[in-house]
């Protein structure tokens, strides 16, 4: 191989390993560590088909939460809002069987509001 294309290939190299111990990735103010902490709040919460309940109130310190949706058949939507903002075919679904994270690249601390369809469902919430 000639010997200037060697030092290119060497170069780039080089510049890559530099650029990735330099320009590591920023954290959230209070994170040293992605989902890394010892402990957390649980929860179970009972949605009804009928009326919109809180799933979870606004926490400004709000670092992560995963919503569980353990029923069998039916889904649920969450919104980020009021109960009165919920609705069937609203926000976020969560199918039955499934779970919504929240996390560093999508913070949100306020209030979770969640509406069941079908029949009403008890979700599990993790927050921390």
């Amino acid at each position: 191989m000639d010997k200037t294309i060697i030092c290119i290939i060497l170069g780039a190299i080089v510049g890559l390993l530099i650029g990735f111990f330099i320009f590591q990735p920023q954290l959230p103010v209070g994170m040293s560590e992605y989902n890394r902490f010892s402990n957390a709040d649980t929860a179970t919460v009972s949605v009804a088909t009928t009326t919109a309940s809180e799933v979870l109130a606004a926490k400004g310190g709000r670092l992560y939460v995963r919503i569980d949706n353990p029923d069998g058949t039916n889904p649920v939507y969450c919104v980020f809002g009021e109960t009165s903002d919920a609705a069937v075919n609203k926000g976020i679904k969560i199918e039955a069987g499934e779970s919504y994270e929240i996390g560093p690249g999508n913070l949100y601390t306020g209030k979770i509001s969640c509406i069941a369809t079908g029949a009403d469902v008890t979700i599990s919430t993790i927050e921390k």
